[in-house]
C-alpha cells in the first residue's frame, strides 16, 4: 500500500483513478477524518493540478466497507468556467489550473452534501464511472 506522509508521522490512504480525459484523480483520506480530491494531468492544452473538493469522512479507508463523506469545500464550477473563458478570450492555447487561480470555496452548512462510497477489493467506483484503487 502506498502511503502519503501528511506531516508529523501521520499517514494518509490514497485511492487513484484516471478519468475519461486522462487526468489522474486522487482521493486522499487523512488519519484526522478529513479527505481531499485532487486532479492532475494535461489534456488538449489544459493542465490541471488542484484540489477540487475536500471535507470530512467516517469509516476506515484501509479496509473494504463503507465510507461516509461530507463535502465542506469545493471549487466553484462557475468560477472555473469564467476563468477558462477569460483565458480563451486572450487567445492562449494552453493554461494551467491550480488552486491559486481556481480556489476552494467553503460550502455553506445547509448546502453540504453527504454521500457514501463502498470499497470492495480495495476499489470503489464513482457515479461518473471512474474506478479508484487503493495505493
Amino acid at each position: 500500500m502506498a502511503l502519503v506522509f501528511t506531516g508529523c508521522g501521520d499517514k494518509a490512504v490514497v485511492f487513484t483513478g484516471i478519468d475519461e480525459d486522462g487526468f489522474t484523480r486522487n482521493y486522499i483520506f487523512n488519519t484526522d477524518g478529513t479527505f481531499s480530491g485532487h486532479m492532475s494531468g494535461t489534456h488538449n492544452g489544459l493542465t490541471m493540478n488542484l484540489i477540487v473538493v475536500s471535507g470530512t469522512y467516517s469509516g476506515n479507508p484501509n479496509t473494504d466497507g463503507t465510507l461516509t463523506l461530507t463535502i465542506t469545500k469545493q471549487i466553484s464550477q462557475n468560477y472555473l468556467v469564467g476563468y477558462l473563458l477569460g483565458v480563451a478570450l486572450t487567445g492562449q492555447t494552453s493554461v494551467t489550473i491550480t488552486n491559486e487561480n481556481v480556489p476552494l470555496e467553503a460550502v455553506p452548512a445547509e448546502q453540504q452534501q453527504t454521500g457514501t462510497i463502498t470499497i470492495s477489493g480495495g476499489k470503489f467506483t464513482t457515479s461518473g464511472g471512474i474506478v479508484f484503487t487503493r495505493q
